[in-house]
């Protein structure tokens, strides 16, 4: 029975089916697994064959043979325990790898669903990207980011910048083109030549007006004194003592 959705008898659990091929990590299944309890046979990339429990494969927890994952252990680098001096750089390395990875990330869509990859020197090693890191300015306060958006994690489209920096380097952001330049709004509004708010700014781009002219006409300030008074006010005058 290859359906993965149908049962081994009636009223039964419903079959984790995966064919022969299917990977597991670094583990590949040589036959058919039907159900998720049953022993499958498997090999790791080192060569190793071995029955594992289908469902522990699934899960993570055996994706790997006892004598790669005892040599992984064997090199760690040590930086994932806390109260070690890079442990920041870890994490900051291993959540871009969640990212990228692994789909139940609530991010994965923004990176790894749209193509975007880690480059094999640092996919395979994590001690080639703390070097990099320690090599180009990192420092506690700082976050990596990507120059290109759309580009790969690799050294020549990744920085440290601060979060403000990051923020504003967000996909999300609407660019704006003018003298020449694009920038963000929030970039626009820090501009000398700027010459309105950002409510001001929204409303004339929205409105279709020219991105230079939006920026440099002046907003129209209303003078207070020269308004005329209020319903309130007008009825106030009006009562005699």
């Amino acid at each position: 029975m290859t359906d993965s959705n149908r049962s081994s008898h009636r009223g039964g659990p419903k079959m984790k089916f995966a064919p022969a091929g299917t990977q597991y990590g670094d583990r590949v299944l040589l036959e058919d697994a039907i159900r998720g309890d049953m022993l499958v046979l498997c090999r790791c990339k080192c060569g190793r064959e071995a029955r594992v429990i289908h469902s522990k494969l699934r899960t993570g927890k055996c994706q790997r043979c006892y004598t790669c994952t005892a040599e992984r252990r064997t090199a760690h680098h040590g930086d994932s325990k806390r109260g070690t001096p890079n442990r920041r750089i870890y994490v900051v390395y291993r959540d871009a790898l969640a990212r990228l990875r692994n789909p139940n990330e609530v991010e994965y869509h923004r990176y790894g669903g749209r193509g975007i990859r880690m480059c094999d020197e640092w996919a395979k090693s994590y001690v080639a990207f703390r070097e990099w890191a320690l090599a180009n300015g990192y420092t506690e306060e700082l976050t990596l980011d990507r120059v290109d958006n759309d580009g790969n994690y690799e050294p020549g489209n990744c920085r440290w910048v601060t979060q403000k920096e990051q923020n504003r380097n967000r996909g999300t952001h609407r660019r704006i083109t003018a003298f020449g330049e694009t920038k963000i709004m929030a970039e626009w509004l820090e501009d000398e030549r700027c010459k309105t708010g950002r409510g001001g700014l929204e409303f004339r781009l929205g409105q279709g007006m020219d991105p230079e002219l939006a920026i440099t006409t002046p907003s129209r300030v209303t003078n207070r004194k020269s308004m005329k008074p209020t319903m309130f006010e007008a009825s106030k005058d009006k009562v005699t003592p």
